[in-house]
């Protein structure tokens, strides 16, 4: 939240997009949980790599969490 918006609550730091309709981006778990890790992997040398802070437990509840994620 304090990077990212999701369903109106948050910032958007550096640009950071709203996560409210992630799930409807077509990443699959495996992928967000890739992603999340380790975004500079990716391209994005903005957000930063939580694979170092959190499990991969974690990790993926997040990534489950956002792809169910379709809006409002």
């Amino acid at each position: 939240m304090n990077c990212h918006t999701y369903l109106g609550t948050g910032s958007s730091n550096l640009g950071a997009p709203d996560l409210s309709d992630e799930g409807t981006k077509g990443r699959s778990v495996q992928e967000l949980t890739a992603y999340i890790s380790d975004p500079s992997k990716f391209g994005n040398n903005v957000m930063p790599a939580f694979g170092r802070d959190l499990s991969q437990a974690q990790i993926r509840s997040i990534a489950v969490f956002l792809d169910a994620s379709k809006g409002g």
